[in-house]
Formats: structure tokens, sequence, C-alpha cells
């Protein structure tokens, strides 16, 4: 589910950044169409990024430590950049913030994608290592085990780490 809500996050940025392109290229009628999302974009992005971080708080010691801190300096930056919107009144100063704190999470989110799929890419090399051996079940305690496993259809990492985990308990390993 955190991949889940990573993606929704990653298109919700992606459709405030359009925004800005609207605004800069001077396509009016986008710009004025998604000004008036602006707010419930950058509220529903909030939601789900927290929602993400607390889905995704189980897995983070297995990732790249770049990963863990740039999502939380993102989240940050957006807590910031909302409590800035809201509470400083000077529109000039306001903008200047929203500007900062959208480039901070532009950034941290190309280091954050960047070193995830440095992570996805180095996970499947270590799927692509396993080796699933032969146990010969006349050697394990408690008698004979009678059935099959069927590697489940689309989920072939998770049927490998499985089966892997089912040799080395019956291994003894």
């Amino acid at each position: 589910m955190g991949i889940v809500t990573g993606y929704i996050c990653l298109i919700l940025l992606l459709l405030l950044l359009v925004k800005v392109l609207a605004r800069k290229l001077k396509w009016n009628k986008l710009n004025k169409a998604l000004m008036k999302g602006h707010k419930y974009i950058a509220f529903l992005f909030l939601v789900v990024s927290i929602i993400h971080f607390i889905l995704v708080l189980r897995v983070l010691k297995g990732r790249h430590i770049l990963v863990t801190i740039s999502g939380i300096v993102i989240l940050i930056a957006g807590i910031l950049l909302t409590i800035v919107c809201h509470v400083v009144k000077n529109h000039k100063v306001e903008i200047k913030f929203h500007h900062f704190f959208s480039l901070v999470m532009g950034l941290m989110l190309l280091v954050h994608m960047g070193m995830y799929f440095v992570d996805f890419r180095n996970y499947l090399k270590a799927i692509d290592t396993i080796i699933i051996s032969e146990i010969d079940l006349k050697n394990v305690e408690d008698g004979t085990y009678i059935g099959e496993y069927d590697a489940v259809s689309g989920a072939t990492n998770s049927s490998k780490v499985i089966m892997k985990a089912c040799e080395n308990a019956l291994s003894g390993e």
C-alpha cells in the first residue's frame, strides 16, 4: 500500500507542477482551472504523504538513508509551506517562502525517487540470486511432508522469498 500512496503523492505533485508550467507558459485557462484546485490538491498531497510515511515506516530500515531523509524533508517542507501560506499576511513574503519550499520539495522528490529506484534495482538483483534447493524431506524431523507449492501468479519475487524461507526452515538454517 505504501507504493500506491507514494505514486498518488507523485501524481499530486505533478499536478501542482503543471500549474506552475501553465502560469509560466501563459496557458491562462489551464492555470485558472488548476488554481481553483491548487489548495485542495496541496492539502490532499499533505494528507496522502502523511499516510504514505506511516505505511512505509516498517520498511524504512531496509531502504537507502537518502530515501528516508528526502521523504522526511519533503513532508516537513510541505507542512511548513502549508503553515506559511496560512500565517504570513504579506503576499510577497508568502510567495518567496512558497517558491523556496516548493523548490526544496521538488529537489528532494528527485532524490527520493532516484534512490528508491536504485533500491528497487538492488532488490531485484538480490531476488535473482536466490537459489531454491531441493530438500530431502526424509531428513526433516516429524516425518514426511506431503504437498506442493504453487507460485502466486504475478508475485514471482514474493513467491521466491517464501519458498526460500520454507527451504531454510526445513533444512534447519
